[in-house]
């Protein structure tokens, strides 16, 4: 498994996650006395990366407003310099992220837009650590635009329209059995007593699943809709829904 690396340095611009600091401090060319923050957080990174493994990795976008708002329905285009939309194209969920499990070893071009709001793209070098990274949409404007009508059945897989409409989970003989019914057709579904959903698989949905694992106080629900094929393919995630859980 990819290591995840979480250290943030800073934002350049309007996309922040393991970017450089641009410093403004002076650094003698001789006996230096400190490290500028550039030179920290790039030994900093190294380090990490020299502790990663070379396993397949996610990469994965949280695009947010100027106030730090999470903006849910941004097309989020994931390809190369050639063909931005080359390994696939997402709708964020209610939380703004839009996340692939397994990331193309290739360097990558990302392209950020929703209506109103003023389209991005950046490149991600080529990495073998899991990767989340800030986006932020300012209003109005021109920019780059995530074209997702070449992709099928982009407009039915919105995240906006994947909704958990009921959800309820019962003590069974077999552990937890968890009744749902989803707004948006999902095609997968994962739940764990974890909010991060650590070590939880996705699984095709079913309207009532048993779930064997641990649980205490809470269970962590959540489907997503998934089209297409190896090498391009369109995913939207529903919000998380916990379920608490006791004696029903």
């Amino acid at each position: 498994m990819a290591r995840s690396i979480t250290q943030r340095c800073d934002r350049i611009g309007k996309v922040g996650a393991m970017k450089f600091v641009k410093t403004q401090k002076h650094i003698p060319t001789t006996a230096p006395r400190f490290l500028s923050t550039t030179v920290f957080c790039l030994a900093s990174l190294m380090a990490l990366i020299t502790m990663s493994r070379a396993d397949a990795a996610s990469f994965g976008v949280r695009v947010i407003d100027e106030q730090g708002q999470p903006l849910a329905g941004a097309a989020v285009c994931i390809g190369t310099a050639a063909n931005p939309g080359q390994f696939g194209a997402f709708m964020t969920a209610a939380d703004g992220s839009a996340r692939i499990d397994n990331a193309p070893a290739v360097p990558l071009r990302i392209t950020v837009s929703k209506e109103a709001f003023q389209g991005v793209h950046f490149e991600e070098p080529i990495r073998n650590w899991n990767l989340m990274t800030d986006v932020t949409l300012l209003r109005d404007g021109e920019g780059p635009v995530c074209d997702i009508s070449g992709h099928a059945d982009a407009q039915a897989a919105d995240s906006e329209r994947l909704k958990i409409s009921y959800l309820n989970a019962f003590k069974s003989r077999a552990g937890y059995t968890i009744e749902s019914d989803i707004q948006g057709a999902p095609t997968h579904y994962r739940v764990s007593h974890r909010k991060d959903f650590a070590g939880a698989k996705w699984q095709p949905y079913q309207k009532a699943v048993t779930y064997r694992g641990a649980a205490k106080d809470a269970l962590y629900f959540q489907v997503k809709r998934f089209s297409g094929n190896t090498g391009s393919w369109l995913e939207a995630r529903s919000a998380v829904a916990d379920i608490a859980i006791g004696v029903n």
